[in-house]
């Protein structure tokens, strides 16, 4: 038993862990760290300006809603025109039919 605890006590942590350090898997290691740290940060780019320009980031949203809403104004004024052109259309073609009948 006295053995077994000399021989451990004769590796040094750093020897111990030669192994690690010279293998891929603290290479890999880091490398997935350092790929998670960019895209958490990418991630939270929004959240922080918000908590930097809490006044800015009112104003941006405001101004994305209002540019969402005259989006949505536009495409229903081209909707309700080709709407507009099309019973122009019907009734044209109703009347020429109608008015072919009468003569």
């Amino acid at each position: 038993m006295t053995e077994n605890n000399d021989e451990r006590s004769s590796y040094s942590p750093d020897k111990l862990l030669t192994g690690f350090i010279q293998s891929r898997f603290v290479t890999c290691l880091i490398i997935a760290v350092a790929i998670h740290g960019v895209i958490f940060a990418a991630t939270s780019v929004h959240y922080r300006r918000y908590q930097l320009d809490p006044e800015g980031a009112e104003r941006r949203k405001a101004e994305a809603a209002a540019q969402q809403a005259a989006t949505i104004s536009q495409e229903a004024s081209a909707i309700a025109t080709k709407a507009q052109a099309a019973v122009t259309s019907a009734v044209t073609a109703a009347a020429g039919v109608n008015g072919g009948a009468k003569a």
